[in-house]
C-alpha cells in the first residue's frame, strides 16, 4: 500500500508512525493513557478496522494499534514468514524492540490465534489477558477442511493471482458484498478503506500467502497448556466463524470465559463500537 496517497484520508493518520524492525516496516499507531493494550485487526483487514474502538478505549488505555506483516501498510518481504508461527515471532520482536508488554491484548478473528501463540511461547506475557473478537480459533469444518487449505496454496502459487483479486476488489459494490457476507455492515468510510485493501494487489497477495500458510493444528494440541485469561465474544450473525467456535475453544482452555452478543456478525467491533467497548471493559475489570 502506498501511504503516500491514503496519509490524508487513512483514520488515525495524524499518529500513525512507521518502525523498522528486522526486514519489517512496521505501520502503528499509538495513544492513550494508563494500562498497555495491544489492538489487532483480522486477516485481509488493518487498523482502519479498529479506528472507531481505538478511539473509545485510548481514554483510559495506551493503545497500541499495528498493520499485521504484510497487511495494509506494514509490508512482509518474505512471504514465507506468513503464517502463524512466523508472523507471532515477528510480532514478539517488534513489541520487544518497542519495549511493551501489553497488559491486555484486544484481537480480531485470525489475530486471535496469534495472541494465544504468542503467550503460550513467552513467558513475558503470563500475565496478559486477552479478549478475543469472533476468534477465528477453528480448522475448517467438513470436506473444507481438507480442500480450503489446498486452494489457498494453489492460488498464493500463481503468478497472477493476486493481480485477478485485486481487479475484483476495484469494484466498490463487490467489496461492498464481500463484507456483508461475512453478517456485517460496515461504515461507508471503512467501506472506502476496505476497497483501497482489496484493491491493491500487494495487500490481496499477502492475503492469500497468509491463508495458505495458515495452520492451527499445533495451537489447538496446545490450548489446553494457556493459563492466560481469557475472554472470547462471539456474535451470534457471523457468517463467517461460526458462533459456537468459541464455546468449543473454551473448554480447551483452563481459564476462559464466553460472551455471545446476539445482533452482530463478524465484523462486529465495527457495527456496534460502543457495545464491544463496554464489553471489553467488563472483560478487563470483571
Amino acid at each position: 500500500m502506498d501511504w503516500a496517497r491514503w496519509r490524508d484520508t487513512w483514520p488515525n493518520a495524524d499518529i500513525s508512525e512507521f518502525v523498522s524492525v528486522g526486514a519489517l516496516r512496521w505501520h502503528t499507531q499509538r495513544k492513550g493513557q494508563g494500562p498497555e493494550l495491544l489492538l489487532m485487526h483480522g486477516a485481509g483487514a488493518s487498523t482502519h478496522s479498529m479506528a472507531t474502538l481505538f478511539a473509545k478505549l485510548t481514554p483510559d488505555f495506551t493503545v497500541t494499534a499495528l498493520d499485521l506483516p504484510g497487511h495494509g501498510f506494514t509490508d512482509q518481504p518474505d512471504k514465507k514468514r506468513l503464517g502463524l508461527d512466523e508472523m507471532t515471532a515477528d510480532l514478539h520482536t517488534f513489541l520487544q524492540k518497542q519495549g511493551l508488554i501489553p497488559e491486555f491484548i484486544v484481537a480480531h478473528s485470525a489475530s486471535a490465534s496469534i495472541a494465544m501463540r504468542l503467550c503460550l511461547d513467552h513467558r513475558e506475557y503470563a500475565e496478559t489477558k486477552i479478549v478475543s473478537l469472533n476468534g477465528a480459533l477453528g480448522n475448517f469444518r467438513g470436506i473444507a477442511g481438507t480442500l480450503f487449505p489446498i486452494f489457498a496454496k494453489m492460488l498464493a502459487a500463481g503468478p497472477f493471482t493476486a493481480q485477478l483479486f485485486s481487479t475484483m476488489g476495484q469494484s466498490r459494490a463487490r467489496v461492498a458484498s464481500v463484507l456483508r457476507s461475512t453478517g456485517s455492515e460496515v461504515s461507508e468510510e471503512s467501506l472506502t478503506c476496505y476497497h483501497a485493501l482489496m484493491s491493491d494487489a500487494g495487500h490481496v497477495g499477502n492475503t492469500l500467502s497468509m491463508m495458505a500458510n495458515w495452520s492451527l493444528d499445533r495451537l489447538l494440541l496446545e490450548l489446553p497448556q494457556l493459563q492466560n485469561e481469557v475472554v472470547l465474544i462471539a456474535g451470534d450473525k457471523d457468517l463467517a466463524v461460526p458462533p459456537d467456535t468459541a464455546d468449543i475453544v473454551a473448554k480447551k482452555l483452563p481459564n476462559a470465559q464466553v460472551v455471545h452478543v446476539a445482533e452482530y456478525g463478524h465484523l462486529l467491533h465495527e457495527e456496534a463500537p460502543e457495545e464491544v467497548n463496554r464489553l471489553i471493559r467488563n472483560a478487563i475489570l470483571g
